[in-house]
């Protein structure tokens, strides 16, 4: 079985008290704070990730794994105090960063 492994950085301020929703094809998996790892197990092939607070969204991030292979991306948010207006409501797919490490 292969892994995905999503950490959550623990710099800017934003969002420091609320966790974000993992999903992977669609299904939430958990929930991430700030500073948390989570590690989940999927079959090899092709996922789709993404992270989500309440209406506002990371792009979604396409993984293909082998088998016992392990992935991991970061996550931070994408906005800070100046950008939030926006991000919370153009931006808001782009919301959160997620990236391969």
């Amino acid at each position: 079985m292969a892994q995905i492994t999503v950490q959550r950085r623990p710099g800017p301020y934003m969002d420091v008290l609320r966790k974000y929703r993992v999903f992977i094809d669609g299904t939430e998996v958990g929930r991430i704070g700030r500073g948390e790892t989570i590690t989940t197990t999927v079959d090899s092939g092709s996922h789709e990730v993404q992270l989500k607070l309440d209406w506002a969204t990371s792009p979604t991030v396409n993984v293909d794994l082998a088998t016992d292979e392990t992935r991991q991306l970061y996550c931070e948010p994408g906005a800070n105090p100046l950008t939030a207006l926006y991000y919370t409501t153009f931006g808001r797919r782009r919301y959160i960063k997620l990236r391969p490490a």
